[in-house]
């Protein structure tokens, strides 16, 4: 399904027909999107749909993405891996692969993988820590608080 972000109204929609080679992840979201082809829209994706492909494909219809991925859906190096062993609890860091998509790893109890093919993104070479209260109550909004600001940076990015 997709919807417009303020009003939840559905733009367009498909019926899972069940499994078959057309109807991969990548395939799905380009056929929800086709209508808006150019238009330079911003296509937030939840973590069950973000793929690698999907994010690809949709960029060659000027449609950017951004999304958490699960980590079993990224292309690690060894060298990657190294860097997300040293990061602390609250550090990020940045990566961008040779198909300009930008991988942004954050540490919390797990590792958050952010994924996005936003085309002008900037890339931090170094780790960098964000705080929040821990002797908060209300540490769980902290964290959706902290989410949608890493979020609404990497879409000032664009």
């Amino acid at each position: 399904m997709l919807s417009e972000s303020k009003t939840g109204f559905i733009l367009n929609w498909l019926l899972y027909t069940g499994k078959n080679e057309n109807n991969n992840l990548s395939n799905i979201i380009c056929k929800l999107c086709m209508n808006y082809e150019g238009e330079n829209y911003c296509l937030y994706i939840d973590r069950y749909y973000t793929s690698i492909n999907a994010l690809i494909n949709i960029k060659k219809y000027n449609i950017y993405a951004i999304g958490i991925i699960l980590k079993n859906r990224i292309r690690k190096n060894e060298e990657i891996l190294k860097d997300i062993k040293l990061l602390n609890k609250r550090e990020y860091k940045f990566y961008k692969n040779k198909d300009q998509l930008q991988l942004t790893v954050w540490k919390d109890k797990k590792d958050v993988f952010i994924l996005t093919n936003f085309q002008n993104t900037i890339i931090s070479t170094k780790k960098e820590k964000i705080k929040i209260k821990d002797d908060s109550k209300d540490l769980n909004i902290s964290k959706n608080i902290l989410n949608m600001k890493i979020m609404n940076l990497l879409y000032l990015m664009l």
